[in-house]
């Protein structure tokens, strides 16, 4: 493994410990919803339960880093392939990280 694959690979480490969801397993108590506003007038809006939300998130960044640790595992992609693909789940992750405001002070409620 040459000197950038490695430096891409610690880097995008760095950047998933800093984004990172913090750990909890209780959702607010209270019957909040989330409305999501359809961009065009003819559909209807959709009304989403917090808790249900904060769980897409979680899984969706699980189900990321499963596919980051089976890119990594696989011997038939090649190593550019690699951090190129490496680079898009960064991107992902860091559009997720703006949902970390959300998740902060819920711990341990």
């Amino acid at each position: 493994m040459d000197e950038f694959t490695e430096f891409t690979k610690v880097i995008a480490e760095i950047i998933r410990e800093l984004t990172a969801t913090p750990a909890f397993t209780k959702f607010p108590a209270d019957s909040s919803n989330i409305v999501i506003l359809p961009g065009k007038q003819h559909h209807q809006p959709k009304e989403v339960p917090l808790s249900a939300f904060f769980s897409k998130i979680i899984m969706m960044r699980e189900r990321l880093r499963l596919l980051e640790q089976r890119i990594q595992a696989n011997n038939l992609i090649s190593d550019s392939e690699k951090i190129e693909l490496q680079s898009v789940i960064t991107r992902v992750f860091l559009a997720l990280s703006a949902f970390n405001g959300m998740f902060e002070g819920k711990k341990g409620k």
